[in-house]
């Protein structure tokens, strides 16, 4: 009894208890270089798509045609277009006529001198007759005096006389070598000079007599005419008001 008391038990064959394994946590896997290039290319790519959509939107706006104007087309009519009228034209533009200064001035006749000449009111006519330097009148011969004591356009004294001679038929270089009252004078220094159509000659400001004179010289059916013009200015500034006068002498033969 005592030896089945003291014979061992065996030992217990029962499972001991299962402890739950620790579960490891979960490994991140850090991104790869390649995939940050991936998507670095891809912002890239946005960033193109949104400039070229920019782009083009811009030069849309711009590259549209600016509109033209608009230009009506004058349709031609089947007709020839008449031609206006010579009445028409005269009413459509008038030309002014220039204004003859000389229309109302005084008419003088020389039937010894063969010739007329028209003057202003200003200007007085003293025939065969002539102003010494001391403002005496003295006879002369087949002349014709034209004075004003005061031209209103310059405001000084102006004498013009027109000689007349018989010539016959005669050169009008020999008329003014023959007729020169100056040494100054003489036909090889004239100018050219029209007087009614014709040639004529003309010394502006020789020094002769006391204040100097301008001296014109012409023929004209055998007779020859010297025309002197005195004044205390410069044939220049008288030249116009002159020649105003010598533009309506006429020769009546």
């Amino acid at each position: 009894m005592d030896n089945q008391n003291s014979q061992q038990k065996p030992p217990s064959t029962a499972n001991p208890p299962v402890e739950n394994p620790v579960q490891p946590p979960p490994f991140i896997t850090p991104p790869t270089s390649k995939s940050f290039l991936s998507n670095k290319i891809l912002l890239l790519i946005v960033i193109i798509i949104i400039l070229i959509a920019v782009g083009g939107k811009y030069l849309a706006l711009n590259s549209k045609p600016k509109p033209e104007p608009v230009v009506s087309k004058v349709t031609p009519t089947s007709g020839p277009t008449p031609l206006p009228s010579i009445t028409s034209v005269k009413e459509s533009s008038p030309t002014a006529s220039p204004i003859d200064e000389t229309a109302n001035w005084k008419t003088y006749t020389s039937q010894e001198g063969k010739y007329s000449i028209r003057y202003p009111d200003s200007v007085k006519i003293y025939v065969n007759e002539k102003f010494s330097v001391d403002g005496v009148k003295i006879p002369v011969v087949d002349t014709t005096m034209f004075v004003s004591d005061e031209l209103p356009q310059l405001k000084t004294n102006y004498q013009m006389s027109i000689n007349h001679k018989i010539t016959g038929s005669v050169s009008l270089k020999d008329f003014i070598d023959k007729n020169s009252p100056c040494q100054e004078i003489q036909s090889s220094k004239g100018k050219t000079f029209i007087l009614d159509g014709r040639q004529a000659s003309i010394f502006e400001n020789v020094p002769c007599g006391p204040y100097g004179m301008t001296v014109i010289y012409a023929l004209n059916n055998g007779i020859g005419y010297i025309i002197q013009i005195e004044t205390h200015v410069s044939y220049n500034d008288i030249s116009k008001f002159t020649n105003q006068i010598l533009s309506t002498l006429k020769f009546t033969q």
